[in-house]
């Protein structure tokens, strides 16, 4: 169903209507399965969906269009070296490294979190920095 609001056209996809009781009964990841499927998979995603659920194939290929991409900043810097490397390469034989760009979008975590090493000592905060320059010459600084 297409549904005009605000100057947007929305498409609405009726997933209970689609699924039937079978909806309450899936767990959450077959549910976010389907919906993703639903939406941008068309009904080569659908098909591939009913004979996945339906008639428990396994050899089934289920296209999955994700709306973004998490990572934490240890999966993603080698991503983004990656992707600079490719620009490169490209940039250096005559291409336009803007055309390599990710199709999804990427958002990162990165974790500053401090381990921290000593505790009940008379100075654990001196002592846990001290472990912590041994390790990574940054330290607590």
């Amino acid at each position: 169903m297409i549904l005009d609001a605000a100057g947007q056209r929305l498409r609405i996809t009726d997933l209970p209507g689609l699924l039937g009781a079978r909806l309450a009964a899936m767990p959450v990841i077959h549910r976010l399965v389907a919906e993703n499927l639903l939406r941008a998979g068309g009904a080569d995603g659908a098909a591939a969906f009913a004979a996945w659920i339906g008639e428990g194939r396994k050899d089934v290929e289920l296209p999955f269009h994700p709306g973004r991409i998490m990572m934490h900043d240890t999966t993603c810097v080698p991503a983004l070296v990656d992707l600079a490397a490719a620009r490169d390469v490209l940039a250096a034989g005559g291409g336009d490294p803007a055309r390599i760009d990710p199709v999804v979008p990427v958002d990162v975590s990165t974790d500053h979190s401090l381990a921290v090493d000593f505790t009940r000592a008379p100075t654990p905060l001196r002592s846990t920095c001290s472990a912590s320059a041994s390790a990574m010459p940054s330290g607590c600084s």
